[in-house]
C-alpha cells in the first residue's frame, strides 16, 4: 500500500462538513445583519409614532389657544355692537326728543303770536 492513501468517504464528510460550518457561518452572518434592520426599523418606527403624537397634541393645543383667543375677540365685538345699539337707541331718542322740542317751541311761538 501506498503511503498515501485516499479516503473518499472521509473526504466527502469532512468536506460537507466544511461547506456546512461555513454555510451556517454566513447564515448566521445574515441573521444577525437582517435582526439588526428589523431593530432599527422598529426604533424609526417607534421614533416616526412619538413624533406624529408629539406634533399632533403641539397642533391640538394651537387649537385651543387660537379657539379662545377667536371667542375673546368675539365677546369683544359683540360687546361693542351692543354697545353701537345703545348709542344708535340713545341717538333715535335724543333726536325725537329734539323733534319734540322744535314742536313744541313752534306751537308755543305761533300761539305767542296769536
Amino acid at each position: 500500500m501506498p503511503a498515501y492513501s485516499f479516503d473518499y468517504k472521509s473526504y466527502m464528510t469532512n468536506n460537507l462538513l466544511g461547506h456546512d460550518q461555513d454555510i451556517h457561518y454566513k447564515m448566521s452572518k445574515k441573521i444577525a445583519q437582517l435582526t439588526k434592520v428589523v431593530c432599527m426599523l422598529n426604533s424609526r418606527g417607534e421614533d416616526s409614532v412619538d413624533l406624529l403624537k408629539e406634533t399632533s397634541k403641539q397642533h391640538e393645543n394651537e387649537i385651543i389657544k387660537l379657539k379662545s383667543s377667536y371667542e375673546l375677540k368675539l365677546r369683544d365685538l359683540e360687546l361693542r355692537l351692543e354697545e353701537e345699539k345703545g348709542f344708535g337707541n340713545t341717538i333715535a331718542f335724543l333726536e325725537k326728543s329734539i323733534s319734540e322740542k322744535e314742536l313744541e317751541i313752534i306751537n308755543m311761538e305761533s300761539v305767542s303770536y296769536l
